[in-house]
């Protein structure tokens, strides 16, 4: 097996946990909001399984995959920490990768949109949307079940799907 048909089958592993932990986080979000911990957990272990899929990914000579991947590990690291450590509010994160990522995505997704690729750029700009709705929600309080519903939303359709076309093959649009 050459490197180039290993590359799909690193993007599986760098999108599963992440479609789990949206799950979570938008189950999360619709129920009392009182303990983070458990949630925190989640999210570093998404965190490590991507950053091993980055490393993978580098390593199988698809750069662009690795960096497209990151910016979203350092979100769960991120959200990790701050769940684990208790606290309720994510001021701080949004701040620090929130806004990076959401600006990152954009402009990758305009680049593959540019080369006529479909389905990934669409992943990406729902992403980017998903994140700004939830720093809607961490600074002025609103859109929190809607948000919820498209962490959700976004876990199954944006994420899961793409990952299951992957490994059994079936090309991306």
């Amino acid at each position: 097996m050459s490197l180039e048909e290993v590359i799909p089958f690193l993007y599986v592993l760098a999108l599963y946990p992440p479609a789990g932990t949206f799950l979570a986080v938008g189950g999360w979000m619709l129920g009392p909001m009182d303990d983070t911990r458990e949630l925190g957990v989640v999210q570093i272990f998404t965190g490590v399984w991507q950053t091993i899929s980055i490393i993978l990914l580098f390593l199988a000579g698809d750069g662009f995959g690795a960096a497209t991947v990151l910016p979203l590990a350092f979100a769960w690291y991120g959200l990790g920490i701050t769940s684990i450590l208790g606290f309720t509010h994510f001021k701080p994160i949004v701040n620090s990768t929130f806004i990076v990522l959401i600006i990152f995505y954009v402009i990758e997704a305009i680049y593959l949109l540019m080369r006529r690729q479909l389905l990934l750029p669409l992943m990406l700009l729902s992403y980017a949307i998903v994140v700004t709705m939830a720093a809607l929600w961490v600074y002025k309080g609103i859109l929190r079940k809607a948000t919820a519903y498209v962490f959700i939303f976004e876990g199954i359709v944006t994420i899961l799907i793409p990952a299951v076309m992957l490994m059994y093959g079936i090309p991306w649009p």
